[in-house]
């Protein structure tokens, strides 16, 4: 959310046109003054709503894929029953009988859980050659 705070590391994560915008941005004198602006003008406000006026402010012609990425980020969770949804979606994952889970796993699992997204199992299942024992 924060373009001028990510590190090179974090920036090899996104695809080419996001990589690219990020940097532009970090070198636009204009927008790193804007964002200045915001945060100091306003301390009280969260962070996160601070970042999300600023990148109302980001014109989204010059920088298309970054400022879609950041609202998509911005409204992972439109309302509070979603993110609440979420928490108890991950409590039930996360539960003392399945503690080996690993952050990727976990990840996934809250992709598919709280997504509308429903895998073709037959689909799936036919790609995969079955191992029987000997």
């Amino acid at each position: 959310m924060n373009p001028f705070s990510i590190t090179f590391s974090e920036i090899q994560k996104y695809s080419c046109n996001i990589q690219l915008e990020i940097t532009e941005i970090q070198n636009h004198v204009s927008l790193k003054q804007i964002f200045t602006e915001i945060v100091s003008s306003q301390p009280q406000l969260q962070s996160s709503e601070n970042l999300i006026k600023f990148w109302k402010l980001v014109p989204k012609e010059d920088f298309p894929a970054t400022c879609d990425l950041a609202l998509q980020i911005s409204s992972r969770f439109g309302s509070t029953y979603i993110c609440e949804k979420a928490f108890s979606t991950l409590t039930y994952i996360k539960n003392k009988y399945r503690s080996s889970l690993t952050a990727p796993h976990i990840s996934d699992l809250m992709l598919l859980s709280t997504s509308d997204l429903s895998p073709d199992i037959e689909k799936l299942l036919a790609n995969k050659s079955l191992h029987r024992s000997h």
